[in-house]
């Protein structure tokens, strides 16, 4: 196979993860526009990286915890790059608390629009990525 061909056969299939990514992104705005105008917010709020969090944690839960929880993804991110035993245990505890919190903030999110458990599940484990 010529040198062409294969980078004909890389472009053709980057060429549709872009395109799944920007349907998938697409698809993440809509249902982020709806949860939000659903709570009494503008959708274009959904639009903001890191702000939109923010948002759903304040419909959810307090926003208090927004803070808690980037603090604690900083902390695993600035500790995971050290060599030292003890601060990578750090960062696995920093890891599990976020994650705890995150799950704790989508049980929230799921029954303040009158959902229950599986609900919560199913947004922890598809959650968008915005």
């Amino acid at each position: 196979m010529s040198t062409s061909a294969v980078l004909g056969v890389l472009m053709g299939a980057l060429t549709v993860v872009i395109a799944i990514a920007l349907v998938w992104y697409v698809l993440e705005v809509i249902g982020c526009w709806k949860v939000f105008t659903k709570a009494g917010e503008p959708g274009w709020k959904c639009i903001i990286p890191f702000y939109n969090n923010y948002i759903l944690y304040k419909i959810s839960w307090a926003p208090g915890w927004f803070w808690v929880y980037l603090i604690l993804v900083v902390a695993y991110a600035g500790l995971s790059e050290i060599g030292n035993t003890v601060l990578a245990i750090i960062a696995i505890i920093c890891t599990v608390a976020a994650m705890v919190i995150g799950f704790i903030d989508n049980y929230k999110l799921s029954r303040a629009y009158g959902h229950g458990l599986g609900f919560a599940i199913g947004l922890f484990l598809f959650q968008p990525s915005s």
